[in-house]
């Protein structure tokens, strides 16, 4: 591999990981809710009772800041889109 080469495959890598960190990050930031499912959902054990607290305290603080705003207007409408796919065929 040229030198060029091996530059591009870093560049590309750190990229890469610039946007797996903002994902990681947004996904922190602004899905609280789904977090604290997600530790709802583990099996019992002291890590997972650590995680569920600290989940849960975010959860409360995001909300009272309405950083759970845009997770919980997604969620809607997605619910409400779920609607049509079992709704009843109209008559033609």
């Amino acid at each position: 591999m040229d030198r060029f080469a091996a530059q591009a495959v870093a560049y590309n890598a750190r990229r890469l990981l610039a946007a797996v960190a903002a994902a990681a990050f947004a996904g922190l930031l602004l899905g609280p809710p789904a977090m604290l499912a997600w530790t709802e959902r583990l099996a019992d054990s002291p890590m997972a009772s650590r995680l569920n607290g600290l989940a849960s305290a975010w959860n409360n603080e995001a909300s009272r800041a309405g950083l759970d705003t845009p997770y919980r207007l997604v969620r809607g409408v997605e619910r409400w889109a779920e609607t049509f796919r079992f709704a009843p065929v109209p008559d033609q």
